[in-house]
This record gives C-alpha cells, sequence and structure tokens, in this order.
C-alpha cells in the first residue's frame, strides 16, 4: 500500500514537474549550486543556456538573481537538459569540489536551529502571525555545525574502537550517527541556502547523540 501511494506521489510530481521522483527539488537545487559557485561558465555543453544565464544574471551573485535565473531557465528549458547541464559543471569541473569544501568549512561557523520561519512569515503577514510560529521558528542552539562535525567523528571513532575491541556494533550509536552525517551530507551537497532550516529536523538526534555518547564513554571508563 505505501509502496503504491509512493509510485502514485512521483507520478503526481511527473505530471507538475517534468520528472518521476520523489521532488523535484534536487535539480533546482543543483543548479543553484552550480550558479552560486560559477562554475557554469566552464560547461561548454549548451551554449544557448549558457548565453541565456549570462543575459540574466550578469555579474550578480546574491541569492535573489540566482532563483529568478532558475526560473526563467525552468521555464525555456527542459528537465533534461538543465540536469544535463548542472551534472557537467559538478563532475567536470574541480572547482565545484572547492565549492563544496568552502561551504562545509563555512557552514561550520553557523548554530544550528532556524530564523527562517520567524523573519519570511513575519513579513509576509504581520498581523495574523502566530507567537507559536515566532518561538519555534527562532530556535538556535549553542551548538554550531562545527561542533556536529566533531561530534560525528568522535562518534565513528567510538563505534571503531568498540567494532574492534568487543567485535560488535554499537546500533544506536550507529543510527544517531548515520541519520545526522545524512543529513549533514544534504545540507551541503544539496541545500545551496538555509542549512540552519534544513538541519532543524537533526537537531533532537545531535542532542541524543550527545547524551548517549557522553553515557557510554562513563560506562566503558568504569569497566
Amino acid at each position: 500500500m505505501v509502496t503504491l501511494l509512493i509510485l502514485g506521489y512521483c507520478g503526481l510530481v511527473k505530471k507538475q514537474h517534468g520528472e518521476f521522483s520523489i521532488t523535484a527539488i534536487s535539480y533546482i537545487n543543483n543548479f543553484i549550486s552550480v550558479l552560486d559557485s560559477g562554475t557554469y561558465r566552464n560547461v561548454d555543453n549548451n551554449d544557448e543556456m549558457l548565453k541565456r544565464i549570462n543575459e540574466i544574471k550578469g555579474n550578480r551573485e546574491d541569492e535573489e538573481i540566482l532563483w529568478k535565473t532558475t526560473g526563467v531557465i525552468r521555464e525555456e528549458f527542459s528537465v533534461d537538459e538543465i540536469k544535463k547541464f548542472s551534472k557537467s559543471a559538478m563532475t567536470t569541473n574541480s572547482d565545484y569540489l572547492k565549492y563544496l569544501i568552502n561551504k562545509t568549512i563555512y557552514t561550520g561557523s553557523l548554530n544550528i536551529g532556524t530564523t527562517y520561519v520567524e523573519n519570511r512569515y513575519f513579513e509576509e503577514d504581520p498581523q495574523n502571525y502566530s507567537k507559536s510560529f515566532n518561538y519555534i521558528g527562532s530556535i538556535t542552539l549553542p551548538i554550531n555545525f562545527a561542533m556536529v562535525y566533531i561530534l560525528i567523528i568522535a562518534s565513528i571513532i567510538y563505534l571503531l574502537y568498540k567494532l574492534i575491541k568487543d567485535k560488535k556494533i554499537d546500533w544506536i550509536m550507529a543510527f544517531l550517527t548515520s541519520a545526522i552525517l545524512g543529513n549533514i551530507f544534504t545540507v551541503i551537497v544539496g541545500a545551496p541556502f538555509e542549512q540552519q532550516r534544513l538541519f532543524l529536523p537533526s537537531v533532537g538526534l545531535v542532542l541524543l547523540n550527545i547524551i548517549y555518547l557522553i553515557r557510554v564513554l562513563v560506562k566503558d571508563s568504569k569497566k
């Protein structure tokens, strides 16, 4: 039943956005990342699209022009053409890897949490603005992404230590670590902006991982 629902949803996405998938946003994010990184300038498999990008974007680098350019390109070119263009920019240019590395470093300085809901909805409709959204939207924790990176590394080291020493896997730690790592990967590779908002679902996992790691380390030290 679940499979049928997923297939039906994928069909709806296909009808609305031109591709059969769970989400139609991935190729859009890839394209915006290509624009943001500047690697689109070295793509030579679609001169017409490159010319159109240069006409719209010019020398501007702000977020607004990236979204505007993406919107126009989506209207004038097919999904397959956009995917091919983005893939070429990401796989044939070493500058894209440098872009991801710089993005990872920059993201490390950001606190996890989000002010997205607070800012966006208050500006759009201050009269009907819900106070509950204010509290939810302004969640920020004194934990930045660099600390999350360190937490992941420490958890992986513990998992390897446990595997070598006791010949078994701590499945709870493995689940928490893989879930957080997966979201970090998605945020860095698949999200051009708003990293805090997109990482918000993993806040609970981060706190649980911190508590669990402290617990197992204290427990092991007493043996």
